[in-house]
């Protein structure tokens, strides 16, 4: 049963995502999010409290790969700098690059992601407060702030 729960949570967060990437936050409902889910109505208050804590699940679940893989690249920066601070193009490469790479290498999974992170107007209150959590631990854990 558990893992029916995933694959119905797992399909309404990328009809979410996808219908969030096209049409905004605003411009979809839960109704034809899960419709696009193939899900019963009932299914997304089962599984998110509200449309906006669906929208931050959306963000969350790709911001958090995403942010575990720029933490990595800073970890390895500081290590080729023990005894110096590394360089700003360092530190703006291991937040950058893993954006790049990860569009490049699953551009499928990843391309609706990238369109709301594109589309900050439309959906910026809900994307800016989802955003702003899940960065924080990057931007804590970046070398040149700890020195």
């Amino acid at each position: 049963m558990a893992d029916d729960n995933n694959s119905t949570r797992d399909r309404i967060l990328d009809a979410a995502e996808e219908l969030f990437a096209h049409r905004g936050f605003d411009g979809v409902s839960v109704r034809q999010i899960m419709s696009k889910a193939e899900a019963d109505v009932s299914l997304a208050y089962y599984h998110f409290k509200s449309k906006r804590d669906l929208f931050e699940q959306v963000m969350l679940r790709r911001a958090e790969i995403l942010n575990d893989i720029r933490l990595k690249a800073l970890e390895v920066v500081e290590e080729h700098h023990p005894d110096d601070a590394p360089s700003v193009e360092e530190i703006i490469g291991a937040f950058v690059n893993p954006l790049i790479e990860l569009l490049a290498r699953e551009h499928d999974e990843w391309s609706h992601y990238f369109q709301l992170i594109d589309s900050w107007k439309p959906c910026a209150r809900p994307c800016r407060s989802a955003m702003r959590w899940t960065c924080s631990g990057v931007i804590t854990s970046c070398p040149a702030r700890s020195r």
